[in-house]
């Protein structure tokens, strides 16, 4: 990755829209100079020249938008606008895009019966296509058949199909698998500090997926409002223990 990278850097493919219909942009460039299908390109507006103390200076465009290429001829390739934030015109300039995108993300969620408060830090691949995973660790607190907060941790992954997707939203079905423990005193504990031992722990893992519905409304280029709400398809039993 760079290799590869570092040779995008040197040879870096630049185009210009040719057409836009809708979502849809046309570039001028093709499979001659080694476009290929699937390929990020960054839009924006043309470079600026201006004089300054008599020299001539020449600014960079201001970025617009994300286009994948999804379909490539002799000379032209086709591509469908993944993110913008501005207006997208024919005769802007398109960037070959070095790397591909990834998000991060820290969130909080909440949870009743029984209450639930959970913090988690997560990554998410291909995050402007129909299809991504989310892959994430987290924290929290969660209450007992006693009424009583007992602390967790854990670790799982989610798959997300974005339905609706437009450049500035999406909404789609979501299905989350998190491995939970659950941690708290042990009962043995009241007898056991008598005799000035430490109190043991004890540790709950549950598997339980989700599923549920999220939406993502674009705040601006680089963040994103992410709502999601699940419901919990099963309830565990382990030995005499009951989770709900």
């Amino acid at each position: 990755n760079q290799i590869s990278n570092g040779l995008k850097k040197l040879y870096q493919l630049i185009s210009e829209v040719l057409y836009i219909q809708g979502d849809e942009v046309t570039l001028l460039l093709g499979d001659n100079m080694g476009v290929q299908t699937g390929t990020i390109y960054e839009i924006s507006t043309l470079d600026e020249k201006k004089v300054i103390r008599s020299r001539e200076i020449t600014l960079p465009g201001k970025q617009v938008g994300l286009v994948e290429i999804r379909s490539v001829s002799k000379d032209a390739s086709k591509g469908r606008i993944l993110r913008k934030w501005d207006e997208i015109q024919p005769g802007y300039q398109a960037r070959e895009s070095i790397g591909k995108p990834l998000g991060i993300g820290v969130g909080g969620s909440y949870g009743f019966n029984p209450e639930d408060m959970r913090l988690k830090i997560y990554g998410v691949f291909r995050p402007l296509h129909r299809f991504g995973v989310d892959i994430y660790g987290e924290i929290g607190l969660v209450k007992d058949s006693r009424q009583e907060e007992d602390f967790h941790f854990g670790l799982g992954f989610s798959l997300n199909y974005r339905m609706i997707k437009s450049s500035r939203f999406s909404i789609g079905p979501t299905l989350n698998i998190p491995l939970n423990f659950h941690i708290r005193a042990d009962d043995s504990g009241r007898t056991v500090s008598e005799t000035n031992h430490s109190t043991p722990l004890v540790f709950l893992p549950i598997v339980s997926p989700r599923m549920g519905v999220q939406c993502e409304i674009m705040l601006n280029p680089k963040f994103d409002f992410v709502f999601r709400a699940e419901y919990i398809l099963r309830s565990a039993d382990i030995g005499s223990w009951r989770y709900t």
